[in-house]
């Protein structure tokens, strides 16, 4: 057994409440993915599984009883202030809205939900984060060098959110006319010019999609999800509520049927992305046809990790999200504008440079 000081770590059962040891309470412990005993820092490892529910689309139905025992032993919360609906499980107190800090929050018996199937327990705490956003902070070449020299004081907050995840297979056959840009020289008299060629494709693409993570949280987009994407779906894990003890989970708030029509649309992305690597001679479209057939679709509620940093900078005010399993953060911060405008003149002239020359040679 691994231990903390001079406390042996032990196996936490799943009645286990309070610490063995003094009688304090638990708390999950990213460093030692197990509970941490808040009074005597005793470990206890919680016994984690990988076998976790993936159900067809078409069994949404929620009156079953591990829903029912789910629900006996956690509470929804809904912020009079913000509106915001988080989930606490029953060994925790709701003292402040991890979204607007309201002290004051009610439950709800009325809203509709899901039980998590999965979740992707933190790997870190929020000291680490705050170093991790430091040292990648740093790392950004378009962010301002005075906000990298001297970050702002900021709140830092750890939540789970909700999401939908999606697994489908795609058959599609599909046609469409690519375009080739290509230069052509002429000797005679020393010029070029730029020529777009059109030629027809067609075929059939098979694809298999995995983990399409849809959020449906109240708080944050899509676009902030996907700054923060991947997760290391090798990490996911049967949910059990050891793994959000001393945190705060928010609760869904867009129905599985709307996640999912997100969903498809991310399938046709990767679908049509998969016809044009086929054609890398390719440099643009004319039309793209297709029509996918979407089978063997199954879906798992499942809880993902996230840290939200919250600072003012010369006035302004940021939100930058930072994955709470791997510490990649998304790119919501101040930038250089100089650097910027930079780039984009840097780009023009590389473009640029070849009709220049051209007319200074004629």
């Amino acid at each position: 057994m691994v231990k903390n000081d001079n406390i042996n770590q032990k196996v936490v059962t799943s009645t286990m409440e309070k610490c063995a040891n003094c009688g304090g309470n638990l708390i999950f412990y990213p460093a030692k993915q197990g509970l941490k005993c808040e009074n005597c820092g005793s470990i206890f490892d919680i016994q984690k599984s990988t076998d976790y529910n993936r159900h067809n689309i078409d069994e949404q139905s929620k009156d079953s009883t591990e829903y029912k025992n789910w629900v006996a032993n956690n509470k929804i919360f809904k912020c009079k202030n913000c509106g915001s609906s988080v989930i606490l499980n029953s060994l925790e107190i709701s003292k402040r809205c991890p979204y607007c800090d309201t002290a004051f929050v009610m439950a709800s018996d009325e809203i509709p939900t899901y039980s998590p199937d999965s979740i992707i327990p933190f790997s870190f705490d929020a000291e680490e984060a705050s170093n991790r956003f430091i040292q990648n902070v740093k790392k950004k070449f378009y962010v301002s060098g005075k906000f990298k020299k001297k970050l702002p004081k900021n709140q830092i907050k750890g939540t789970y959110i909700p999401t939908f995840n999606f697994d489908a297979e795609t058959n599609s056959d599909y046609n469409g006319v690519l375009t080739k840009t290509r230069t052509v020289h002429d000797h005679r008299n020393n010029t070029s010019r730029t020529v777009t060629e059109t030629f027809p494709i067609a075929g059939n693409i098979k694809m298999s999609h995995k983990n399409i993570s849809i959020e449906t949280s109240s708080k944050i987009s899509q676009e902030n999800l996907n700054g923060i994407l991947p997760y290391n779906y090798n990490g996911v894990v049967a949910y059990k509520d050891d793994y959000i003890r001393g945190y705060t989970v928010e609760h869904y708030q867009d129905a599985l049927h709307t996640c999912e029509e997100i969903a498809k649309q991310v399938y046709r992305d990767q679908i049509k992305k998969g016809i044009l690597a086929r054609y890398p001679q390719a440099d643009g479209v004319q039309y793209l046809n297709f029509t996918p057939t979407i089978s063997n679709e199954k879906y798992q509620y499942q809880l993902v990790p996230l840290y939200k940093f919250q600072y003012k900078y010369k006035k302004k005010d940021y939100i930058t999200y930072m994955n709470g399993q791997t510490g990649k953060i998304d790119n919501n911060l101040p930038k250089s504008i100089p650097k910027i405008v930079g780039t984009v003149i840097l780009i023009i002239l590389i473009i640029a440079l070849p009709i220049i020359l051209s007319l200074i040679s004629d």
